[in-house]
């Protein structure tokens, strides 16, 4: 699945959206090499669940607590579920 936005992204920005693959036992992530935020401003959220109440832990040093943020935390995983919802946010400085 490709998500589409602007590169650089803007700032004061907050997207959500779902990936959703009926019937998929696990589904493998991976991200573009140059993928990179603002560190500890920029954020982007993976959930569990809908009510986005339950973040999404995603080995050790590679989340916190669902939260990605910087430029070294995007590295591949694969998750035993068959989708999941994310939030984007970012702040207004660049």
């Amino acid at each position: 699945v490709l998500e589409p936005h602007n590169h650089p992204y803007d700032n004061n920005q907050d997207l959500s959206g779902v990936v959703n693959f009926p019937g998929a036992l696990e589904l493998k992530c991976s991200w573009d090499p140059q993928c990179a935020t603002e560190r500890n401003y920029d954020y982007f959220y993976m959930y569990a669940d809908s009510s986005k109440s339950t973040p999404l832990v995603v080995g050790g040093s590679v989340a916190d607590n669902g939260k990605f943020s910087g430029r070294d935390c995007w590295t591949p995983f694969t998750l035993s579920l068959s989708s999941f919802y994310w939030t984007f946010h970012s702040d207004g400085n660049e």
